[in-house]
């Protein structure tokens, strides 16, 4: 129970990895709250975590909003007492598309989400985290910002602002206590993933499960890393195991990027 008595909050929930990460921090004694703008989805996951006897709850958030935001950490401050974790999950993924025929209002909706919605929500919950002397803000990531492809380039160039930012909120917020961190996941094995996969394969005319063992062979490990399995590496940083570290990047992507 490395999260006994505290408060997590994570932004953009939704299912995959964010329904992990929610699980992950409630079954070490976290008291988490959902927030996202897909209310059907949040209150179902907050139902499935208070059946598993998991303190749970959900609060509708929309990360681009600033009002939203502040108004959301607010609410948590004034019913649970304490923020001593944000993870910002909340991503958005337009049409790939290289990068002079790409439309410009699709980078700016990815930076809008991805990056400013992340400012948003770290910026409504640092006020409490100082006055606390502690906090821990865990950015979601990705090895993209890495291993950059082709025709992702509003993605990757949103995630590696966000990349950016870890680093600058880890610097000025240090002194008082407060830990930022950052997982860069490579491919996940969500419904997703198995999803694309299966399209893709129908396009080459091949099984999905070739496609499964191409990506899974970029890996140092050779499998692809299911959500639950990410989700742990958020704990490590929210928890007192993680006590000096700050700043840092952690690629959780089963060695691709190695």
């Amino acid at each position: 129970m490395l999260l006994e008595g505290k408060v997590a909050i994570v932004s953009g929930i939704g299912g995959g990895l964010s329904r992990s990460i929610a699980f992950g921090l409630a079954e070490h004694g976290a008291k988490v709250v959902l927030t996202g703008i897909d209310d059907a989805v949040g209150e179902e996951i907050a139902k499935e975590m208070t059946a598993a006897g998991h303190d749970s709850r959900y609060l509708h958030a929309d990360v681009t909003d600033v009002d939203q935001c502040g108004s959301a950490a607010l609410r948590v401050h004034e019913e649970l007492g304490r923020i001593d974790t944000l993870v910002n999950v909340a991503y958005l993924y337009r049409p790939r598309a290289a990068t002079l025929d790409a439309d410009l209002d699709d980078w700016r909706d990815m930076m809008e989400v991805i990056f400013y919605g992340s400012v948003n929500m770290s910026r409504a919950v640092a006020p409490y985290m100082r006055e606390q002397g502690e906090g821990r803000i865990v950015m979601i990531n990705t090895t993209g910002t890495l291993l950059v492809r082709e025709n992702s380039g509003g993605y990757a160039t949103a995630k590696g602002a966000l990349a950016t930012l870890t680093r600058v909120l880890a610097k000025e917020l240090g002194r008082f206590g407060i830990r930022v961190n950052a997982i860069h996941p490579s491919y996940i094995y969500s419904d997703n993933l198995k999803e694309d996969f299966a399209r893709r394969a129908r396009e080459r005319g091949v099984d999905p499960q070739v496609l499964h063992d191409e990506a899974a062979a970029e890996t140092a490990l050779g499998y692809l890393p299911e959500p639950d399995e990410i989700s742990g590496s958020v704990v490590f940083l929210a928890s007192d195991l993680s006590r000096p570290v700050t700043g840092q990047h952690f690629a959780v992507c089963a060695g691709r990027s190695a």
